[in-house]
C-alpha cells in the first residue's frame, strides 16, 4: 500500500523542484546605490550599480554579476522584470563605460527577460559623460542574446504620434551622453545599446539623446557613433518603435548578416543626426519584412559639414557594401521628413548639402516595396547647384515599388531638391505610381540616372497632381531626359492620362516651413486645391493603411480620393497610422 503513495511523494517533490527551483525571480529591482539587504527581492532591498556609493562606475554590479544571472528563484532569467531605478536618482557611469549593462542570457517565448526603467526613475536614466565604444559596449549590450524587451517606461511611449502631429510625451528613462561632441570634454565615437543580433528583441519608450553632439562643421566625420547599433546575425522580429532619438552621427542601425524575419522601425521621433535609419548588409541575405513607418525624422542640418563628401547625409539610408540582400516585401508609409536638411549648423552656409530624406542603393533587390501615404518636405534647398540626390531616391537592382498617394514638397529656397528617383540597375524594375502630390520641385520625377543604360518598365502611373515647377525640366522620363511640359511628360511616358498641372499655388492651406506652424496644417488641400478629388479610388488594393490618409482619417470606400497623403478637412482624427498585420509583441 505505500508504493503508490511513495511514487506521488516523489512526483510532487519533482514538480516542486522544476516549478521552483529553476524558476527565475519575476522581478529584480537595481538602483545607483542599492538599498536593504542589497538582494534586489524589492526596492527596499535594491541591488547596487555602484559597488562605491555615489561613484561613478565602468559597470552596473548588480545587472553584470554573473551570480545574478540564471534559474534561481532569486536571479535574472526568462520572465524577469528587472525594474532599473525607481528611487528618483540618476544612474552616472564612468566616463568611457563601455557595457554598463551587459545581458548574460536570453529569455523564451512568452518568458522575456525585461529592462524596464521604473517609474519615478526621472527623465535622465542612464549618463555618462562618453559611452564607449564605437561598433560595441555602450550603456546597454545585449550581446546577441534573444527574447529581450528594453523598455523605457510601461505605457509611456515618446516618440511620434502622427495623428496629433506631436510628440508623445516626455521619455520617462534615457540613455544620455553629457560631454561628448564637438570642442566637448571627449571628441569620440559612441554606442548606446548594441547587440550582435536583434531575434525577438524589442526597445520601445526610450529616449537616447546626446550621444555625440555637432556644432563645428570644420571637424570631420564621426561616422560610427550609432545610438541603437544591430551588427551582425539574424533580426528576426525586430521592434524599434516610440522612442525619442536625437544627436549623434547614426541613430538606428541594423545591419544583419543572416537571412531574417520582420524588422519593424516605426513611431520614432529622430532628429540631429546624419543619418537617422542606416540599414547595411553585411551579406547577401534575404528580409522577409522590412516595416519603416510613423516616424517623425527631421532637422539633420547640424551634420551638413565643410569637407565635401564627408557624409552620405540621409534620413533612411538602404546599402549593401557586403553583399546586395533581397528584401521580400519593404513597407515604408506614414512617415514625415521634414525640417531643415542642410545648412552648416542650421544657419544659410551650406557644403555637403543632403544626400536624400529616403535613399536606396542600386543594388538591393525589393520584389515588393511600398511607399505610401508619407510626407516629405525640404525647407531649404542645397545652395551647390546638382548638390544632393531627390527628396526620395528608390535605387534597386530589381522588383516592384508601389507609390501611392504621398505628398512631396521640395520648397526650398535658392535650389529646391527633386521629388523622387527611380532607378532600375542590372535587373528590372517596375513602378506602379497613383495620386501622388508634387509642389515646387527642381525635378518632379527622375526615372532614370543613366537615361542611356536604365530604362526602367513603369507597370501603372496615373492621377498625381504636379504644381509650381522651378526649373523648367521638371520630368524625367525613362527614355531621355528631360521635358518640361505636362503634355511632353504623358506622351514619353504613355501613361499619367488623368494627371494635372499647375504653375500656380497647390492651395494647401499654409506654410511650408517646419516650426512655427505644424507642417501637416500647411499641406492640407483647401477647397479650391487641385488635388481635392483629383485621385483614384484604391481601396480594391487592400491595404488597410492606405485606406486612411497620414492622420488617420479615413478616405472615402467609393467614389475619388484627394491626391496626397493629407486629404481635404484631415486634422481631426486620433487614429495612428494602422500597423501592418503579422508582428508579435514580446511580452503579455
Amino acid at each position: 500500500m505505500n508504493g503508490p503513495r511513495k511514487v506521488l511523494q516523489v512526483l510532487v517533490a519533482v514538480f516542486a523542484f522544476t516549478s521552483f527551483g529553476f524558476c527565475s525571480a519575476s522581478a529584480f529591482y537595481i538602483t545607483r546605490d542599492g538599498a536593504g539587504s542589497k538582494n534586489g527581492s524589492s526596492l527596499a532591498n535594491a541591488a547596487a550599480c555602484d559597488t562605491t556609493p555615489g561613484v561613478a562606475q565602468g559597470s552596473c554590479a548588480a545587472f553584470n554579476s554573473s551570480a545574478n544571472w540564471g534559474n534561481g528563484s532569486t536571479q535574472i532569467g526568462p520572465g524577469t522584470v528587472v525594474h532599473l531605478g525607481g528611487d528618483g536618482v540618476a544612474i552616472t557611469a564612468a566616463a568611457g563605460a563601455s557595457g554598463y549593462m551587459t545581458f548574460h542570457g536570453s529569455g523564451t517565448s512568452g518568458n522575456v527577460i525585461e529592462l524596464l526603467f521604473d517609474a519615478g526613475f526621472s527623465p535622465a536614466g542612464l549618463n555618462s559623460p562618453y559611452w564607449c565604444c564605437s561598433l560595441s559596449g555602450g550603456a546597454i549590450n545585449l550581446g546577441g542574446n534573444s527574447y529581450i524587451l528594453i523598455d523605457g517606461g510601461a505605457n509611456t511611449p515618446c516618440g511620434w504620434n502622427t495623428a496629433t502631429n506631436a510628440s508623445e510625451g516626455t521619455c520617462n528613462g534615457s540613455i544620455q551622453g553629457t560631454a561628448n561632441g564637438d570642442g566637448l570634454a571627449t571628441e569620440g565615437e559612441t554606442t548606446g545599446i548594441f547587440s550582435s543580433s536583434c531575434n525577438n528583441v524589442e526597445v520601445r519608450n526610450l529616449g537616447i539623446y546626446n550621444l555625440y553632439v555637432k556644432s563645428n562643421p570644420a571637424l570631420g566625420p564621426v561616422s560610427n557613433s550609432i545610438s541603437i547599433f544591430v551588427d551582425g546575425g539574424a533580426a528576426t522580429n525586430c521592434l524599434i518603435h516610440d522612442n525619442d532619438l536625437h544627436d549623434n552621427y547614426q541613430l538606428i542601425q541594423v545591419a544583419p548578416s543572416n537571412n531574417s524575419g520582420t524588422i519593424s522601425i516605426y513611431r520614432n521621433e529622430m532628429y540631429n543626426m546624419n543619418q537617422g535609419l542606416l540599414n547595411y548588409s553585411n551579406a547577401s541575405i534575404t528580409i522577409s519584412t522590412f516595416n519603416i513607418y510613423g516616424n517623425h525624422i527631421h532637422d539633420m542640418a547640424l551634420w551638413d559639414v565643410n569637407i565635401v563628401g564627408a557624409y552620405h547625409h540621409d534620413g533612411v539610408y538602404l546599402t549593401y557594401p557586403n553583399g546586395a540582400q533581397t528584401i521580400s516585401s519593404l513597407n515604408v508609409y506614414g512617415n514625415i521628413w521634414d525640417g531643415k536638411a542642410q545648412g552648416v549648423n542650421g544657419g544659410p552656409t551650406q557644403q555637403s548639402c543632403a544626400t536624400s530624406w529616403f535613399y536606396m542603393d542600386g543594388g538591393d533587390n525589393v520584389t515588393a516595396g511600398y511607399f505610401y501615404n508619407n510626407v516629405v518636405m525640404s525647407t531649404t534647398g542645397c545652395t551647390t547647384t546638382g548638390g544632393g540626390d531627390p527628396m526620395i531616391n528608390w535605387g534597386i537592382n530589381s522588383g516592384t515599388v508601389y507609390v501611392y498617394n504621398n505628398t512631396f514638397v521640395c520648397g526650398g529656397n535658392n535650389y529646391p531638391p527633386g521629388g523622387m528617383e527611380i532607378d532600375q540597375h542590372s535587373g528590372t524594375t517596375r513602378a506602379n505610381f497613383f495620386n501622388n502630390l508634387f509642389v515646387y520641385c527642381n525635378r518632379f520625377i527622375n526615372l532614370t540616372a543613366s537615361p542611356d543604360t536604365y530604362n526602367p518598365a513603369t507597370t501603372g502611373w496615373d492621377y498625381n497632381v504636379y504644381t509650381n515647377a522651378n526649373s523648367g525640366n521638371e520630368w524625367s522620363p525613362q527614355n531621355g531626359c528631360c521635358v518640361a511640359t505636362l503634355s511632353a511628360w504623358q506622351s514619353a511616358m504613355g501613361q499619367d492620362a488623368h494627371a494635372q498641372y499647375t504653375s500656380g499655388s497647390a492651395n494647401l492651406g499654409g506654410s511650408y516651413e517646419n516650426g512655427v506652424q505644424s507642417p501637416l496644417s500647411g499641406i492640407i488641400p483647401q477647397s479650391n486645391s487641385m488635388a481635392k478629388g483629383a485621385g483614384l479610388n484604391l481601396t480594391s488594393l487592400g491595404i488597410a493603411a492606405l485606406n486612411t490618409d497620414i492622420t488617420g482619417a479615413s478616405r472615402p470606400p467609393t467614389g475619388a480620393w484627394d491626391v496626397g497623403a493629407v486629404q481635404y478637412g484631415s486634422g481631426s482624427s486620433s487614429l495612428l497610422p494602422s500597423p501592418p498585420t503579422g508582428l508579435s509583441a514580446l511580452v503579455q
